[in-house]
């Protein structure tokens, strides 16, 4: 039975090689695609843990915090603060815009944190920017304190520099006070994409 089995692999070896082949790369895929999907869930939880918050606040009908979020008024954060069991409330701007990289833009996310308190993620290099023209960009993208970065269509002084900040597949964290993320984003007007919170809210806002 072994002798007709190898005589067997012998008349087909060409297709048992290509079955090997086959299964070894769809193996490899799985494995890659297995690292790429835990890598975006460390990058994204390590920019998320570097504002410090506890949990978000969100318009209705928004997929989430940043990616899908939704706009909605400053001013609902003094509404947020009064919730139980909030400790502080902060407004928080997501969004994205490009820097100038050689022949092509490259793609940057940007955040809108208050200076000091919860949301500012911590400086490795400098300070963290305290008017709309300052910028604390992440040491991945290769600009020093002192520096000017185009950011859209505004040029920002970076004056610190985030550790390794990165998301959405290695794509770089830059980090403005809140009126300089609305002024790039929301041209200037009142408007966030979350509020985030400490503590543990036990109510929602009304609307």
């Amino acid at each position: 039975m072994l002798m007709a089995a190898l005589r067997d692999l012998q008349w087909r070896r060409r297709r048992f090689a290509i079955a090997v082949i086959g299964t070894g790369l769809v193996f490899a895929m799985t494995l890659v695609l297995t690292g790429l999907a835990n890598g975006f869930r460390v990058e994204a939880q390590r920019t998320v843990d570097a504002l410090g918050l506890d949990a978000f606040m969100i318009k209705a009908g928004a997929a989430g915090p940043f990616l899908g979020s939704a706009p909605i008024p400053m001013a609902e954060v003094q509404r947020a603060e009064r919730l139980p069991g909030i400790t502080a409330a902060v407004p928080v701007v997501y969004g994205s815009s490009t820097i100038p990289d050689g022949a092509s833009p490259r793609n940057v996310n940007v955040f809108g944190v208050p200076e000091r308190g919860p949301g500012a993620p911590a400086v490795v290099t400098g300070r963290s920017p305290a008017t709309p023209d300052e910028v604390a960009a992440s040491t991945t993208m290769g600009r020093a304190v002192g520096a000017d970065v185009d950011i859209g269509a505004r040029r920002l002084h970076v004056v610190g520099l985030v550790d390794d900040s990165t998301a959405l597949a290695g794509q770089a964290n830059v980090y403005l006070t809140v009126t300089g993320a609305q002024q790039l984003l929301f041209s200037g007007q009142p408007l966030i994409s979350s509020i985030g919170l400490r503590g543990k809210p036990t109510g929602a806002l009304d609307g």
